[in-house]
């Protein structure tokens, strides 16, 4: 066995696979929203959100963040690119731990990968973590001896 760590947006979330048995787990920590600070990130969710108030205009919808969404689905897109590293196909199966109570929440949790569905567990401690996990594992390793 093996850990490896990186960091979310760094060339190994997006550029290597880890398929079958080469990842068995993938555990993110936090989520990783892009900086806030950053001129470019503020104007792109200034013209979206404008881009939308201009719809809304049009429409008489509204009630929505456009700037708001644009920054959940960039921090969104990187976590589910992670999880792609070590589920690659169908039959390829790995334990997914996201070590924040805001994947929780129904906003993020639904910008999940649909597959996912409604096989999450949330967990309020390690313990708890590790229970939820044992017998997914067990599953899984005697559908691979059979």
């Amino acid at each position: 066995g093996a850990l490896l760590f990186a960091v979310v947006g760094a060339k190994l979330s997006e550029g290597l696979n880890f398929s079958d048995e080469l990842a068995r787990a993938v555990v993110l920590v936090g989520l990783p929203f892009a900086n806030l600070g950053s001129v470019e990130l503020k104007e792109r969710m200034k013209y979206v959100t404008e881009l939308e108030k201009q719809q809304e205009n049009k429409s008489k919808q509204g009630a929505r963040d456009a700037g708001q969404e644009l920054y959940e689905n960039l921090c969104m897109k990187a976590v589910n690119q992670s999880i792609g590293r070590a589920i690659r196909h169908r039959e390829d199966w790995a334990g997914l731990i996201l070590v924040d109570s805001r994947y929780s929440s129904p906003r993020i949790r639904g910008k999940l990968p649909k597959w996912i569905g409604e096989d999450i567990a949330v967990a309020k401690t390690f313990g708890q973590a590790m229970k939820e996990l044992g017998p997914f594992y067990r599953e899984k390793k005697s559908s691979l001896k059979a």
